[in-house]
């Protein structure tokens, strides 16, 4: 019960103190777009450079670690795909966001701060590795499923394009920063190390502070029954299949397990409604989806954390 009320509850605190300064427009039009930004192009990246320039190299290419991970994305991913063509009518494009719904964790905004409170810095080093992992796997190849159905010009062109945006992720060069210091011995030192450190201690507060203020004003009344499913897919299942395949498949520590397991738990990560927004598919559920598995994961992730006397 301690780690709820330590962890758990300051991290769902500040989500709820971003949601009412959404309500009560504190700060402002466009105030959630600028929050955002921030910590998607500065903060985390910096966070990324941090962990992944000091870590050692062993464990941030850790083989297993990674496989388990996408392999209990994909198993959650291709059930979510077959549910939604056969229950949920509606385009490839439409059921490639129900399915990444039910098995994209928010790994950056949440993840992150939750393991940094709970684990410390060098704890937080498997929801990094996790979060690039999944950017240059899983979310491309819903982008490809999307462009496959619905983009316009030659589809070699536009996969071009995928890649090119891919490649310019900020999480990635962050990690990619990150990885050129450790590998070539450079690592961080002096005042570069303490902006860098700076930059990226910002990332949890305002990360959980920006889901708060995104999280205002999206419908959840339509489609419930599709809402619903996605939830439990995210909530129950895919820690279930993180857990079965981390720990009966590739028999890996009880602690890599239960990172694994902690990650698949957390709800729709919030990169769900911004690719729906983008292409105009999937909006108004895939905004449910993210707000309702982040309300209903203040109880799983409690449980879990509870259940690994965190």
């Amino acid at each position: 019960m301690e780690s709820v009320v330590n962890v758990v509850l300051p991290v769902f605190g500040i989500v709820l103190c971003g949601y009412a300064a959404g309500r009560l427009k504190l700060l402002g039009p466009g105030s959630s777009e600028a929050l955002n930004g921030f910590v998607y192009w500065v903060s985390l990246p910096a966070l990324f450079m941090q962990g992944l320039a000091k870590a050692p190299l062993g464990l941030i290419f850790d083989g297993p670690l990674i496989a388990a991970f996408l392999l209990a994305i994909a198993a959650i991913f291709v059930l979510s795909l077959v549910v939604a063509r056969l229950l949920f009518p509606g385009s490839l494009g439409a059921h490639a966001l129900h399915a990444l719904a039910a098995s994209f964790p928010n790994s950056g905004y949440m993840g992150i701060p939750l393991f940094l409170l709970a684990f410390g810095e060098a704890g937080s080093l498997p929801v990094i590795v996790a979060n690039v992992a999944q950017s240059i796997t899983v979310f491309f190849l819903v982008l490809f499923l999307i462009e496959l159905e619905g983009g316009t010009g030659p589809l070699g062109t536009r996969l071009l394009k995928i890649a090119g945006n891919l490649l310019l992720n900020p999480f990635l060069i962050g990690a990619a920063l990150g990885l050129g210091l450790n590998a070539s011995g450079i690592g961080l030192a002096g005042p570069f190390e303490t902006l860098v450190k700076t930059l990226g201690a910002a990332a949890s507060p305002c990360a959980l502070f920006a889901l708060g203020l995104f999280m205002v004003g999206k419908p959840i009344t339509r489609g419930l029954p599709e809402v619903s499913w996605l939830a439990v897919a995210k909530l129950v299942l895919h820690p279930l299949a993180a857990w079965l395949i981390a720990a009966h498949v590739f028999a890996l520590p009880g602690e890599t397990v239960r990172a694994l397991v902690l990650i698949a738990a957390l709800p729709t990560g919030a990169l769900v409604f911004v690719v729906a927004q983008r292409y105009n598919v999937f909006v108004q559920r895939g905004s449910a989806a993210v707000l309702v598995s982040t309300v209903l994961s203040l109880v799983t992730i409690s449980a879990l954390m509870i259940l690994y006397d965190v």
